[in-house]
């Protein structure tokens, strides 16, 4: 009888299941290369040194020496658990010469002697080839795990191989026993490699999220599914210094380090995905470099997107915290066919002729300019094609793209799906100097290059300290 679960450490899937059944059985299926013993060893590390459960990694593909230096390149050291006496490793190559009972009998031996509360399997696919027959395969799994499972208390993962282009996991007879069952893929996403976990199958428990994003960085981390939580009480982490003279940061460190920041008199392309949240974009990759210019005295211009009011953009201070003088003295926001309204930040446009609202735009931006040196331009382009279509569009910004040149300034330029996209797509990635696109999968958000050519990244919104920070972790 299952008494509850027991946390596998992995914190994205303990935040949404809660764990895995305690003494169960887990089935661990995946093809070569998803990241099956990388993310069973994991369970097995974190189970040692957050909670003090001994530990067994039993296998039939590599000897210790290795297990030890390729999880330690990881950052998981098995040698030190294994000197405080939380972990055993065996290595089942010549034990199986000997036969399914000799291994049953040595696995349990070591269980027993242990004490471990977590063992794993690798893998029952190379076990399974010291079977006799399929009655010895059922003798197994019904009564060497149920015991060790059951009997000992001892939760036991159990690696199955996916053969490529199979469908079948392992044999039958371990899924159909199993407590739980979880499949491990890896796939390309716009070309690019995206690990995801699949839990099949959790018996006792209602599963409310069943796939996840997962990665190899640092170990391995599982993602749940991002929930922006409320950051009123918190402020923006202080921006980066520019990462040379010819390099503007992006307000982020991560993407400093990426993409080595937004070169002076560049235009970055960056297209949301449609099931991106808009304060996930706004405040994980538009605020930081707004502040990063504010905090050097520099000008700011934002053309909104359609569902962005100028009220919305001065709220978005509140993590950053300039007194009203410094907005209005750096900040100015288009307004197109806004009537009415006045402030100090906004300009108004009257959102029908481009060339005379384009003319006016540029005198009023010269005498904002003036002593202020080269601004950050960010323009919503579904404002723009709402107002002025599609064409004449694209021709006002590629205005802004050679003005943004010849001042040395910055401007970054929103693309959502509109009308004729394909067409936006077509043109404005190939005029700009970087192409960024944001995505979500599985309520994740992944941030990767297009124009330079980048890996996939998982963007999270980090708070620590108080501090709002934007965290990019490569897929790998």
């Amino acid at each position: 009888m299952l008494t509850g679960l027991t946390p596998t450490g992995l914190d994205g899937i303990d935040k949404v299941l809660g764990g895995f059944p305690k003494g169960g059985l887990i089935v661990l299926a995946g093809q070569p290369g998803t990241g099956k013993t990388i993310l069973s060893a994991k369970i097995l590390y974190e189970g040692g040194v957050r909670y003090s459960e001994p530990g067994i990694y039993a296998s039939f593909t590599e000897d210790k020496h290795r297990f030890y230096s390729n999880m330690r390149g990881l950052g998981l050291d098995f040698e030190e658990l294994e000197n405080r006496g939380l972990f055993a490793y065996l290595d089942l190559i010549p034990v199986g010469r000997l036969g399914v009972s000799s291994i049953a009998e040595f696995i349990i031996d070591t269980v027993d002697k242990l004490k471990a509360r977590r063992l794993v399997i690798d893998s029952f696919s190379a076990l399974a080839q010291n079977f006799r027959d399929e009655a010895e395969l059922r003798i197994f799994t019904h009564n060497v795990l149920y015991r060790i499972c059951r009997n000992m208390d001892c939760t036991t993962i159990l690696i199955e191989e996916i053969p490529i282009g199979a469908e079948r996991i392992g044999f039958g007879v371990e899924e159909f026993i199993a407590d739980a069952t979880v499949i491990l893929r890896k796939r390309l996403f716009d070309e690019r490699i995206l690990r995801e976990l699949e839990i099949v199958k959790l018996r006792n428990v209602e599963l409310k999220e069943y796939r996840f994003i997962f990665t190899l960085s640092s170990g391995v981390r599982v993602y749940p599914p991002f929930k922006l939580p409320t950051y009123d009480k918190h402020r923006l982490a202080y921006p980066p210094n520019d990462p040379s003279g010819n390099m503007y940061s992006t307000g982020v460190r991560d993407l400093d380090r990426i993409l080595g920041g937004y070169p002076r008199g560049s235009t970055i392309v960056m297209e949301v995905d449609p099931k991106v949240e808009d304060n996930v974009y706004r405040l994980g990759l538009l605020l930081p470099v707004v502040y990063s210019f504010m905090e050097k005295h520099r000008p700011i211009l934002i053309i909104p997107s359609l569902n962005t009011s100028f009220e919305e953009i001065l709220s978005y201070n509140r993590y950053i915290g300039y007194r009203d003088e410094v907005i209005e003295e750096l900040l100015r926001v288009v307004g197109l066919g806004l009537r009415g309204e006045e402030h100090r930040c906004l300009i108004n446009l009257e959102g029908r002729d481009i060339d005379e609202d384009y003319g006016i735009l540029v005198n009023r931006l010269d005498q904002f300019m003036r002593g202020r040196g080269p601004p950050l331009a960010i323009i919503g382009l579904d404002s723009l094609i709402a107002r002025y279509g599609l064409e004449d569009s694209i021709r006002m910004v590629s205005l802004s793209i050679h003005e943004t040149m010849k001042v040395g300034g910055l401007c970054i330029i929103i693309a959502k799906p509109v009308y004729r996209y394909r067409r936006v797509v077509e043109v404005l990635p190939a005029i700009s100097t970087m192409h960024l696109k944001l995505s979500r999968e599985h309520g994740v958000y992944l941030l990767y290059g297009v124009k330079p050519r980048t890996g996939l990244y998982v963007m999270d919104i980090d708070v620590s300290d108080n501090l709002i920070e934007t965290r990019l972790t490569p897929m790998r």
